[in-house]
């Protein structure tokens, strides 16, 4: 039946239609007044020439409305990453022209991370009429599988699937409650997969001032690829180690199992 899922395709489209409300009222109450050759300036960025532009703006305003123009900036971010909206890689790079690199990084892996989870939370509630497709429900059971077998290694295994471009995240946001994937894992691994991509864009953001095109981003270098390599390295070492010492943890495992059970005998028999 596709009732269920034009049920959910209706609220999606009124939680989309309210979200924009809310951003939008955000805006119109947190934003200062404009001058009138500054308004045009004031859009998501979509091409190198109109994020020179806005950083010249928030640059502006945010030494006489630091707060405001925080805010702004958030919920922004909040709302591209909700709803798995293009334009965030844009703002990270943003963030680091405005707010300088270190204080930029925290600042966008966090915002990735709660927006992404706000995206898993509508998923929760809309996404189980999408698991009477069957195609969708395959894909599902098909990575249930995945999830389940690297389960006692599911916080480097989510790591390294936000640091890799495959799945897009979007997908593994609306999949992961679906998946047994619980909200702080999600929320954690989301943050610190995406801060090797962020340390890239707010790193360039932080020279944007001396960029004269976008042919200055050099976003695919030998540099990002390596460090982005060695994040990955340093991920899956707790699961290299948790591999060679199996037999012993193995062991450990079941000799824990073993004093439960003799413990429990043993109260058991007391209260006889």
């Amino acid at each position: 039946s596709r009732k269920p899922i034009l049920n959910a395709g209706l609220r999606i489209c009124f939680i989309f239609v309210l979200s924009s409300l809310i951003l939008g009222g955000t805006l119109w109450l947190a934003l200062p007044t404009l001058e009138e050759d500054d308004r045009p300036r004031l859009r998501i960025p979509k091409s190198f020439d109109q994020l020179k532009d806005l950083n010249d703006l928030l640059k502006k305003y945010k030494s006489i409305y630091p707060f405001r123009t925080l805010l702004c900036f958030v919920v922004v971010y909040l709302f591209l990453q909700a709803f798995s909206l293009p334009g965030s890689m844009y703002l990270s790079i943003l963030g680091g022209a405005v707010w300088g690199v270190p204080r930029a990084l925290f600042l966008c892996c966090a915002c990735v991370a709660t927006g992404a989870t706000l995206c898993y939370a509508i998923s929760a509630a809309l996404g189980p009429a999408l698991l009477t497709m069957p195609k969708w429900k395959a894909r599902i059971d098909k990575w249930s599988a995945k999830i389940e077998a690297q389960r006692a290694n599911l916080f480097s295994f989510l790591v390294v699937i936000r640091i890799s471009p495959l799945p897009p995240h979007w997908v593994l946001n609306i999949a992961a409650p679906h998946l047994g994937i619980d909200v702080v894992p999600f929320w954690i691994s989301t943050f610190f997969g995406i801060m090797g991509v962020t340390v890239i864009h707010t790193t360039i953001g932080g020279g944007l001032d001396e960029m004269t095109s976008a042919k200055d981003f050099h976003l695919l270098s030998w540099k990002n690829a390596l460090g982005l390599s060695a994040i990955v390295v340093a991920v899956l070492i707790p699961v290299g180690i948790r591999y060679y010492f199996r037999k012993d943890i193995e062991s450990i495992q079941a000799l824990n199992g073993e004093v439960e059970r003799v413990a429990e005998e043993a109260e058991a028999e007391d209260e006889r």
